[in-house]
């Protein structure tokens, strides 16, 4: 499906519908995206995608962490934070940690224990 054109350089687009997108974008690498738009301009390269309902996606991004039985690893612990719009600090001063471990936490430095995983 042609007709798009590219921001970049007003090339002509190219619509992949039937290739998963590797999401990396919302910090977490093992999400992967089924049956959204993403577009490859077939003049400078530059590719780009469309991911409707953002939010949405986020918030069941979170509930799948919230409720998985292993611990939080490292990525899932910052991408909660962020979702929750608080600096590390910020996090660290509600759950009665230090900043420090927080960030032990999303470095994998440290495991997460299972009643801070609980609490967050």
């Amino acid at each position: 499906m042609k007709g798009n054109r590219c921001h970049q350089c007003g090339g002509i687009l190219e619509v992949i519908k039937d290739k998963p997108y590797p999401y990396a974008e919302c910090g977490l690498s093992n999400v992967e995206l089924y049956g959204i738009n993403q577009f490859l301009c077939e003049q400078c390269k530059e590719s780009f995608v469309s991911i409707p309902q953002i939010e949405q996606l986020h918030l069941m991004l979170g509930r799948g962490i919230c409720c998985q039985e292993e611990l939080l690893n490292g990525e899932e612990v910052r991408f909660l934070r962020k979702e929750l719009h608080l600096k590390a600090k910020e996090l660290a001063r509600v759950m009665g940690v230090t900043p420090e471990t927080v960030s032990r936490w999303e470095n994998e430095t440290a495991t997460i224990s299972e009643a801070n995983d609980r609490f967050l």
